[in-house]
């Protein structure tokens, strides 16, 4: 029973783990420059999570 209960703990840790979105910053050249770099990255989905004076903090979601 304990063998099973941590193959499955070991289990879910793995899935949930690989399933996270990456981020990135990205260079902001002008007020909307950093939409290219999101678009090459990432494709037409993601999100900006924050901006910075010259940055912007990037994250790609699953495709729709």
């Amino acid at each position: 029973m304990t063998r099973t209960c941590v193959l499955w703990g070991l289990l879910f840790l793995t899935l949930t783990a690989c399933s996270t979105n990456p981020t990135f910053w990205a260079h902001r050249k002008s007020e909307y420059g950093y939409k290219s770099a999101a678009f090459e990255e990432c494709g037409a989905d993601y999100r900006v999570l924050e901006y910075r004076e010259e940055e912007v903090l990037i994250e790609c979601l699953p495709p729709r």
